[in-house]
């Protein structure tokens, strides 16, 4: 299987966001489009350094209804393909963002961080399908003959 990864720094942290299938991306695609609706477009097309503070009157309308634990939950989603690598006395460490508790690891104190690298990784599962290329796809070959 031929999936991206892109990487982000964020506060001196190295985020790895590797692509997600092609039937869990869509899924996930669901309850974005379902829970953000018009904000979902912008989020995947956002800058995460440039824009995040442009994009927090959009978040704030998309988000002011959601029910926490939903929000937890699709941030959680969001994040899942994603490893941050911390720096410490002991080397890197890498921590795969797949729990509540690593979540609150790596971002406590550090929310604008969480945001951006979540708005990363809506661009590396979605940006392709807002600009109509598919980058991490194996190219589709025309059947023979007739």
């Amino acid at each position: 299987m031929n999936l991206k990864q892109e990487k982000i720094t964020v506060d001196d942290i190295e985020f790895v966001t590797q692509q997600f299938t092609a039937m869990r991306g869509l899924e996930l695609m669901g309850r974005l489009v379902k829970v953000l609706g018009p904000t979902f477009g912008a989020l995947a097309s956002a800058n995460p350094d440039a824009e995040i503070d442009s994009l927090a009157p959009v978040l704030a309308v998309a988000l002011k209804d959601f029910d926490q634990k939903e929000l937890t939950s699709l941030v959680l989603d969001v994040l899942n393909g994603t490893t941050a690598h911390i720096k410490s006395s002991l080397g890197v460490q890498p921590y795969q963002l797949d729990s509540k508790e690593k979540l609150d690891l790596v971002f406590s104190g550090r929310l604008k961080a969480m945001f951006k690298v979540a708005i990363h990784a809506i661009k590396v599962n979605y940006g392709d399908f807002l600009d109509g290329s598919v980058l991490g796809a194996p190219q589709a070959q025309a059947p023979s003959g007739s």
